[in-house]
């Protein structure tokens, strides 16, 4: 086969498969799953610092800000602690439990991983920030 050929079957193997992430960097697109696997383990864990360390620096902000009237806290680990010791946080913990990762989706700099968890499914986005994938959206509180 020459060249040309192989190449133009490999661009429409890559176009038949783009659902599945063809020419997708697939570590990475498990390193974004493993980020989401670790972040609903330490919610699920009750571990508000390892889950406030998974989450992209302004989303940790964000949070605190967007929570600061119920918690008075004054960083992440100490607002998202408390509301998992909260009424919520036992149903927080459950739904946490029950996650379930699925395929990743890699764009560059950001990522977005299935997720399913009690019948339910969402997307987590994420975002690559100095050098690791972080989640890219707060916890809901």
């Amino acid at each position: 086969m020459s060249a040309a050929r192989a190449g133009a079957a490999a661009l429409a193997a890559c176009a038949a498969l783009a659902a599945g992430g063809c020419g997708q960097d697939e570590g990475q697109a498990d390193a974004a799953r493993q980020a989401t696997r670790t972040y609903f383990a330490a919610l699920a864990a009750g571990d508000a610092a390892r889950a406030c360390s998974l989450l992209a620096r302004d989303v940790r902000r964000q949070f605190v800000a967007r929570v600061a009237a119920i918690t008075s806290a004054p960083d992440c680990p100490a607002a998202l602690g408390t509301l998992l010791k909260g009424r919520g946080g036992s149903l927080v913990k459950r739904v946490a439990r029950a996650a379930r990762v699925g395929d990743a989706k890699v764009d560059g700099d950001t990522a977005t991983v299935k997720l399913s968890s009690n019948a339910q499914q969402v997307d987590v986005r994420l975002r690559r920030e100095d050098g690791a994938w972080r989640v890219d959206q707060p916890p809901t509180g």
